[in-house]
């Protein structure tokens, strides 16, 4: 491990200022500007520098240039320098009261409980009183952190990619259900037709029989009477086999109804997969794409915070599906929470639900995947406690997700996601 120019120095005489940047011992200069200042961050920085350009420059190689301006002291140097104080004012100023090596890991603690890393790394690199021993436990920690870091990025790259994989199978199913609906549609609609053409032909008949009877009773006590009568029965048996096949017909086209309505809901239940999926693909997404943004939720002078936003709340999750749960833990603390679980149901008993309300600083509740008792039980007590509670209509990760946006950004309790 390096070892600061300060320590060398010690001895002789004790630095009664902060470092600058280009103080600190050269190896700890990538992991400050890599924790510290964000691609977005750095570019912004650039347009203050004198002869440094953006243009062409990769990520790495845009890194790899603030590192090489900030290891001797020079105008960009300052620059640099200014911005992180800037930055991390509130850490410095804060840290400032530290005298001891001792103070300084306790801040480091209470940064990291407060997702303040970045701020409380910078402040320590460069406070009087950091020590070697300070300086190998603030730079462990962060070095060790962005190793999983990567690793969980390539998980949720994975998942993206089978998402994506699911989409694209579930769109194939759609259409070959669509273009299935729309042949048998067609048939449907002929049959239903040709029926319409032989009910009007059996009405017809059943007019000229009506006519007949009619002429019947006029000609009673003439010589054709006999002729007539047998025509009227002919014409009634005709009738009742005429009846018969129209009760047929209407059996057939109620079938045939039944069938367009069961095709017509398989193709709305493709659709709601469809955009389910989509919802989860774009949660995971998000995730990956702000997994390693470093959160300004305290002392945060910008108006949108780009990093997570649920600043170590406790979220009691209650119900839900058991092979998810994992995921939900994993959601919920890359958006800075801390994760509960009780299942909703009969396997856990309600002393632990209560135990788990009273930690809890906020509630979700999958209605579909929990006991009535547990759900109503759980928004009863936030309802006394004030605390959030969000019921969802689904116990998928997309759900949660709005769920979680919910309760960042404050949103009343007892509100319905939809």
């Amino acid at each position: 491990m390096c070892v600061s120019k300060k320590e060398k120095t010690k001895t002789a005489t004790s630095p009664s200022r902060r470092l600058k940047i280009w103080e600190v011992e050269q190896c700890y200069l990538c992991s400050i500007v890599g924790t510290c200042l964000s691609v977005v961050e750095m570019k912004k920085v650039t347009k203050k520098l004198k002869g440094v350009s953006t243009i062409g420059l990769t990520d790495y190689d845009l890194h790899s240039t603030f590192i090489d301006l900030v290891k001797s002291f020079s105008d960009n140097s300052r620059v640099v320098n200014k911005a992180l104080d800037k930055k991390y004012q509130l850490s410095v100023r804060q840290v400032g009261r530290a005298k001891s090596a001792q103070d300084l890991l306790d801040f480091w603690e209470y940064g990291k409980e407060n997702d303040r890393m970045a701020g409380s790394y910078w402040a320590i690199m460069t406070h009087p009183a950091t020590t070697g021993k300070v300086i190998k436990a603030v730079y462990g920690e962060v070095h060790m952190q962005s190793h999983q870091a990567c690793c969980s990025n390539r998980r949720l790259a994975k998942k993206v990619r089978e998402l994506q994989d699911k989409e694209v199978i579930l769109k194939e199913a759609l259409q070959v259900a669509h273009n299935d609906s729309r042949i048998r549609s067609a048939w449907q609609q002929e049959e239903i037709a040709e029926l319409k053409l032989q009910v009007e032909k059996f009405q017809a008949l059943e007019t000229l029989l009506k006519k007949a009877n009619d002429k019947i009773q006029a000609l009673e006590q003439g010589a054709e009477v006999a002729e007539f009568k047998e025509t009227i029965s002919q014409l009634q048996a005709d009738k009742v086999k005429s009846e018969r096949t129209i009760s047929r017909l209407k059996e057939a086209l109620n079938t045939i109804s039944l069938q367009h309505e069961k095709i017509s809901k398989k193709n709305e239940q493709l659709s709601s997969e469809i955009d389910e999926s989509r919802h989860e693909n774009h949660t995971l997404q998000s995730l990956l794409q702000t997994d390693n943004v470093d959160c300004k939720c305290q002392g945060c002078e910008e108006s949108h915070c780009p990093g997570p936003d649920l600043c170590g709340r406790r979220l009691l999750y209650v119900g839900g599906k058991p092979n998810m749960v994992p995921h939900y833990r994993k959601l919920v603390e890359s958006r800075g929470g801390k994760f509960i679980h009780h299942d909703g149901g009969k396997e856990e008993q309600r002393t632990s639900l209560c135990k788990m309300l009273v930690q809890a600083d906020a509630v979700i509740c999958p209605i579909n995947c929990v006991s009535h008792d547990a759900c109503l039980r759980a928004k009863r007590f936030c309802k006394s406690s004030s605390k959030p509670f969000v019921t969802m209509r689904s116990a998928g990760l997309s759900a949660l997700a709005r769920g979680l946006e919910q309760i960042a950004h404050n949103t009343p309790a007892n509100q319905v996601e939809n």
